[in-house]
């Protein structure tokens, strides 16, 4: 989900080039804690009126259907933001191509090729990146205060929270987050009321009395 007031976070890994001192160089990839489900970025594009949650998860599944079609037949999917392909690969080892069969190809994957204007968007950001600070989930947990507020924001998005997207805005495990809305739920003024929509348990607020 797009946050107006912070720049990109990243995470620094070793990579396979090293310095003159034989020490591996950084290359640097995006927080891979922060994801977006679609159900999360539904709710924003229909709170930046841009389409309703509805009308862009029907669009979503259709344009997965009908592009999963179009590869499957070998065909390269053209979009408003690039391109998707399928990706081959030749199994066993062949320098002559008269030799190589249709049973000896297999898809690897698919390839997807963004456009500048696509590009351009995703790189507007007027802030400079930062850093992942590495926090330790018993740090996490000491901050009550923050998890209430994150837990807050999530519910006056969506209605309601739950524990996947609990733990891809906490940064917490998935067992950790859950446990930690579960406790919510408990106590003469438990905060949360669990309920359970299909296969998915919910996590809604309940509505506190006062005590007499």
């Amino acid at each position: 989900m797009y946050i107006a007031d912070e720049g990109i976070r990243f995470e620094l890994n070793p990579g396979p080039n090293r310095d003159e001192n034989g020490k591996a160089l950084l290359y640097a990839i995006p927080d891979t804690s922060r994801k977006c489900s679609l159900e999360l970025y539904a709710k924003d594009a229909e709170q930046r009126r841009l389409i309703s949650a509805v009308h862009l998860k029907t669009a979503l599944d259709a344009f997965r259907d009908e592009a999963g079609l179009l590869l499957s037949r070998g065909y390269r999917v053209m979009t408003p933001f690039g391109s998707f392909a399928l990706k081959l690969k030749v199994k066993g080892h062949f320098t002559d191509r008269n030799k190589v069969k249709g049973t000896d190809i297999e898809v690897d994957g698919i390839e997807f090729t963004p456009n500048k204007e696509f590009l351009d968007l995703a790189k507007d950001n007027i802030h400079t990146p930062r850093k992942k600070r590495q926090v330790s989930t018993q740090e996490i947990l000491n901050s009550p205060e923050a998890l209430k507020a994150l837990i807050d924001r999530i519910i006056e998005n969506n209605g309601y929270v739950t524990v996947r997207t609990f733990k891809e805005y906490s940064g917490l495990k998935i067992d950790t987050a859950r446990n930690y809305l579960n406790t919510l739920c408990q106590g003469d003024q438990p905060l949360l009321k669990q309920f359970k929509v299909g296969r998915t348990f919910i996590y809604k607020l309940r509505q506190q009395s006062n005590p007499e």
